[in-house]
């Protein structure tokens, strides 16, 4: 395996600045009433309950704690397109795909490179939201833009012309996907062959506390408030919901490695992972599910490219607790309520953490575990 150590400033750094929310005093916040976890489908870390408004949900908890893919992430991805391609295919930035496209805001960023991005996604709702999304931003352009459609990742050759993508991105959803072998045939039916289409597979976890002495003690505390919320939807899950939550977490915990690309099929496969060494992969560990969490590798040794970066100031943030438990609120919506408290995860539980932090209103410093893996369709 060609296996490289490389300094972060080579490729990502920094992070979009977002719209910074005040947070209220922790002394000020209601006490959220009881309430029911909503069971879902397979997909269920991405969607939210029947019940809950999904554009408030994606303006005020999702889009406002998540991190924002930097330029250089997308920049990334763009510069693989172009020199990975054979120099018999001069690669083109014509059609792009965004799949699990969720609230739209990585489509509205491919917008800036090509001229027309397909957005696709299993929920209605989320379509919606991502043209809202789109039209408040690029009101002029979205009907040229932008082809919104309801699709599985695993079907999207049944929707789409072969071999017409320039790119593929999928960001936060192959390890949610019943058959990630069957999506990424259908990807590369989609894609342009020779080296012409690009398919970019990005993830991302918790995050963590970079500071070492924090994240020796309150780490720990984050995943156990982080698993007990996962411990009380897996418990009132189908059997197949379940067995969803198993694959997410082995996928995760892999680092998208259990990811296949045969060699007849895919050529310069590069897997890209920051902060491997010392951060967690994935939202929830083996025991919010009650199972083991087994990682699998489908690596090709010594044909893939496999760069591993360390860097704890990646996508930083500066976070107190009441932020921290905004970004946890948007993991697993639940019905009514914005918060985590009260029946699933205690105050007692935030407090205890924010005294470890130093104190409410006192902020420390967040990296994030991020993988993205790029292939080009041969």
């Amino acid at each position: 395996m060609h296996h490289t150590q490389q300094r972060s400033q080579l490729y990502v750094r920094g992070i979009i600045s977002q719209l910074h929310l005040t947070p209220p005093s922790a002394s000020n916040l209601p006490r959220p009433p009881r309430r029911t976890l909503i069971a879902t489908s397979p997909h269920r870390s991405w969607e939210v309950s029947p019940n809950i408004d999904t554009t408030s949900y994606w303006d005020q908890g999702y889009l406002r704690t998540r991190p924002t893919y930097p330029a250089s992430f997308y920049h990334q991805i763009y510069d693989y397109h172009t020199a990975a391609s054979p120099s018999s295919t001069a690669p083109t930035f014509t059609l792009a795909h965004d799949i699990g496209a969720g609230p739209g805001h990585v489509a509205h960023a491919l917008a800036h490179k090509f001229p027309h991005v397909h957005v696709s996604d299993i929920d209605p709702r989320h379509l919606t939201y991502a043209q809202h999304l789109h039209h408040t931003n690029s009101p002029s352009t979205t009907t040229t833009k932008f082809t919104y459609t309801l699709a599985r990742a695993e079907h999207l050759a049944a929707h789409f012309p072969p071999a017409s993508a320039d790119l593929i991105l999928s960001a936060l959803l192959f390890p949610l996907l019943p058959s990630p072998a069957t999506a990424l045939r259908a990807c590369h039916t989609v894609l342009k062959p020779a080296g012409g289409g690009t398919l970019a597979i990005a993830f991302y976890g918790l995050p963590h506390f970079s500071e070492a002495p924090y994240a020796a003690t309150c780490q720990p505390l984050l995943d156990g408030i982080v698993d007990r919320l996962y411990q009380s939807a897996i418990r009132r899950a189908t059997e197949t919901q379940r067995a969803s939550y198993k694959r997410e977490a082995d996928a995760a915990a892999s680092w998208l490695d259990c990811l296949a690309f045969p060699a007849a099929e895919w050529r310069a496969v590069q897997r890209w992972t920051w902060n491997r060494g010392w951060a967690r992969m994935g939202f929830f560990t083996g025991r919010a599910g009650g199972f083991v969490v087994e990682p699998v590798s489908r690596v090709r040794a010594g044909e893939e490219e496999v760069v591993e970066v360390e860097d704890r100031g990646l996508w930083r943030r500066e976070w107190d607790v009441c932020r921290l438990r905004r970004f946890v609120s948007g993991l697993l919506p639940l019905e009514g309520v914005a918060g985590v408290e009260g029946g699933v995860v205690s105050r007692g539980d935030w407090g205890a953490l924010a005294a470890e932090m130093g104190g409410m209103g006192v902020k420390r410093a967040f990296s994030w575990p991020v993988v993205l893996v790029l292939a080009k369709r041969r």
